[in-house]
C-alpha cells in the first residue's frame, strides 16, 4: 500500500518527497514544523499551499481562550 498525503489523502510519489526535501529550507519555520510533524508525508500541491499560507501568531490573551 502506497503512502498518502496527511492533508489531502492523495497518493505520494517519490518525486514529492524529493522536491519537499530540497525546498523545505526555504519555507517559513512554522511551515517546516508542520511538515516535520507529519514526517514529510505531504504531497507537492499541499506543500505549495502551506508555503504560500501566512501563519499569524495569536496574542497571548487570545491564545488562552482557544
Amino acid at each position: 500500500m502506497a503512502e498518502s498525503c496527511k492533508y489531502c489523502e492523495a497518493e505520494l510519489s517519490t518525486m514529492d518527497a524529493a522536491y519537499i526535501e530540497s525546498e523545505v529550507r526555504t519555507a517559513p519555520q512554522k511551515v517546516q514544523n508542520l511538515i516535520a510533524t507529519y514526517h514529510n508525508m505531504v504531497c507537492y500541491n499541499c506543500f505549495k499551499r502551506l508555503k504560500k499560507m501566512r501563519i499569524v501568531d495569536l496574542p497571548e490573551k487570545k491564545r488562552k481562550k482557544i
